[in-house]
């Protein structure tokens, strides 16, 4: 009895340790935010005309994005999951390849394709008037759009397909059952992707700021006053105001909780239509033909020796970027990224665990809720309330700092994917646990982590690929020693090879995280690993 009590005092003081680190990381800083702002500094804001029209500007381009991003993404994700066209995967990869990409690349992807000296002007005499509102909408269109086709697609892979052979027993049309079935029951999925969209939108100054021309967003705003002005206060008020979507969304899911939640639905297969296959192939190749022009453009540039004014091949900019200094913060974005991605899974396996398998309702809502608040926190949000709450103290101007943004930023995904692998477990092995006495500790590394194998290599890439790329989270954390790779993209605007340097930086980013990606869907397959873990004694 005595070692049981210790068993279950030991599980009980790593729950509250990790509760105590969540709250550290996710809520302290965001609540800092809201204390430090008063209703004198809202005032002000209400009455200073550059707020207004940079609020004017932000709700504009937003609208915009989310008119074309959402419509696009979601007839996207339809004809992957709903339709018989081929090459699911391929056209996958291509509608999620910008998610390898930092934010602020489309933007000099945008003007070497649309700008005055850019693709279409050189070959076909197009040009599009890029800077301003066009350049922000389409910018943010580009970063929006893989994050809003991926939940669209996998809210129609776990949507209830159960009802379509009654419904095509009844003869109900293809129209009238999109209308009045698949849309209903994607309803809390759309409404959740436009407030993702917004979310990214409103916070997004990579894009605004390559773009924008004159155009002044809130992002942008806030970026100035914290980074240029360090205006700490006013920037703590504005960026206040970004957690209004955030609250209605958080609002909007505790009264509308999923009701599909660990319920299994049949497969969707698709009946025979030519014309809807021939539509489909005609989209999804249409958006497949922009993301590849998208990366084209950073190759084009990238070896050009000086774009636009000298584009004769050379790999100077390439050796450029990979050589000191640029090497040393290339270091630290891979040495971040791997910090990130191993504390982050290792922290993001205990949550996911106590959210799921606490034997108290109240300890698995707590985890759960504080776990997912980060996927609708934005990450300048975070990069404000860890500057105030953090500044002074000793890890301040550190790696630490920097990956415990990372992790706080980036927590919420790789946290659903455990969140669900561990629900999909079945019950019963905890019975048969309890009915031979077999330990917690035992359950957990004989059954939970052969089952989380593969999730936890997503988990891992997830967090390393977003650390590569993010900007926003740490572009007030860090110090000349300390500054990760995507940074130095800011360093760039202004020069004259600043789209070349840019677009070598991209490319370096985009292929460290493809080989990041190829790594682990191949450990994810290989034998040796079962035999490592065998040899360890853990059953799979």
């Amino acid at each position: 009895m005595r070692f049981i009590k210790f068993k279950i005092t030991t599980l009980n003081t790593l729950r509250i340790v990790i509760f105590l680190i969540l709250i550290a990381i996710i809520i302290h800083p965001l609540a800092k935010i809201i204390t430090l702002t008063s209703f004198s500094e809202y005032k002000k804001l209400l009455s200073d005309n550059e707020f207004k029209e940079s609020v004017r500007s932000s709700l504009l381009a937003t609208i915009s994005v989310v008119i074309i991003t959402v419509p696009l993404s979601f007839s996207c994700a339809y004809c992957i999951t709903r339709t018989n066209v081929k090459h699911k995967l391929f056209f996958s990869i291509f509608c999620t390849l910008p998610l390898f990409l930092p934010p602020i690349s489309f933007g000099f992807s945008l003007l070497s394709i649309f700008g005055k000296n850019g693709f279409l002007y050189s070959i076909f005499g197009i040009r599009i008037p890029l800077l301003g509102q066009v350049g922000i909408v389409f910018g943010l269109v580009l970063y929006t759009f893989p994050v809003s086709f991926l939940m669209f697609k996998n809210a129609l892979q776990k949507a209830n397909n159960s009802v379509y052979e009654s419904a095509v027993l009844l003869g109900i049309s293809s129209f009238r059952f999109f209308i009045n079935i698949t849309l209903p029951q994607l309803k809390k999925a759309i409404i959740t992707v436009i407030f993702s969209v917004i979310i990214m939108s409103l916070t997004e100054y990579g894009v605004c700021l390559i773009v924008g021309g004159k155009v002044r967003t809130l992002s942008l705003l806030i970026y100035r006053q914290v980074a240029g002005e360090l205006d700490f206060s006013t920037g703590a008020a504005m960026g206040s105001i970004l957690l209004i979507p955030l609250l209605l969304l958080f609002i909007f899911d505790i009264k509308f909780p999923s009701i599909n939640e660990g319920i299994i639905y049949k497969l969707y297969v698709a009946s025979k239509d030519k014309k809807r296959d021939a539509i489909s192939y005609i989209l999804l190749g249409s958006v497949s033909i922009i993301f590849l022009l998208v990366i084209l453009s950073f190759v084009v540039m990238c070896f050009a020796k000086k774009y636009p004014i000298d584009k004769t091949f050379s790999l100077v900019n390439i050796i450029q970027v990979l050589s000191p200094p640029y090497l040393f913060n290339y270091i630290n974005s891979v040495f971040i990224s791997l910090m990130v991605s191993l504390f982050g899974c290792l922290l993001t396996v205990a949550a996911s665990y106590f959210a799921c398998k606490s034997s108290s309702l109240i300890w698995r809502r707590i985890y759960y809720l504080l776990s997912t608040l980060p996927l609708i926190v934005p990450g300048l949000l975070f990069g404000i309330g860890y500057m105030l709450v953090y500044s002074g103290s000793f890890i301040y101007n550190t790696f630490i700092i920097l990956i415990m943004a990372n992790i706080a930023h980036f927590f919420a995904s790789p946290f659903l994917f455990s969140y669900h692998s561990f629900c999909n477990i079945s019950p019963e092995y905890e019975d048969i646990s309890c009915l031979y006495g077999i330990s917690k500790k035992r359950m957990f590394i004989d059954v939970y982590l052969p089952n989380l194998r593969s999730t936890i290599l997503d988990m891992f890439f997830c967090f390393f690929s977003n650390s590569m790329i993010t900007i926003s989270a740490v572009v007030f954390l860090y110090t000349s020693s300390t500054m990760p790779y995507s940074l130095i993209l800011n360093r760039f605007e202004g020069s004259v090879e600043y789209l070349s340097k840019s677009s070598a930086v991209s490319l370096v980013i985009l292929f460290t995280n493809l080989a990041a990606f190829i790594l682990t869907s191949y450990l994810k397959k290989q034998k040796p690993l079962e035999r490592l873990l065998r040899k360890h004694k853990v059953i799979i």
